[in-house]
């Protein structure tokens, strides 16, 4: 069964802060994408978590840029990804 798209976000976030060294400066943007998630609000906190990929250069392991897809495939949402480069930032 598939995860809510809220619950799918958080675990990128998740993933990705746990992975995040002490005092990465977009730390608090990976906290203001998963309060987005957690008031209902999919589709602001899937671009916004794209962007700030992007932006900072967060390298991305396969299974989370898996998961974002998935996130914006179920938003419908995938034209995000003709404005991000997240390929290019897979490890």
């Amino acid at each position: 069964m598939d995860l809510p798209v809220a619950e799918k976000i958080l675990a990128v976030v998740g993933s990705l802060t746990r992975r995040a060294p002490s005092g990465t400066p977009y730390l608090r943007g990976l906290e203001s994408v998963a309060e987005l998630s957690r008031v209902s609000e999919e589709e602001m906190a899937a671009d916004h978590l794209c962007n700030l990929v992007e932006s900072f250069k967060v390298p991305l392991t396969r299974e989370e840029y898996d998961a974002m897809v998935g996130v914006l495939q179920q938003l419908d949402m995938l034209d995000v990804l003709e404005d991000v480069n997240l390929l290019s930032l897979i490890f």
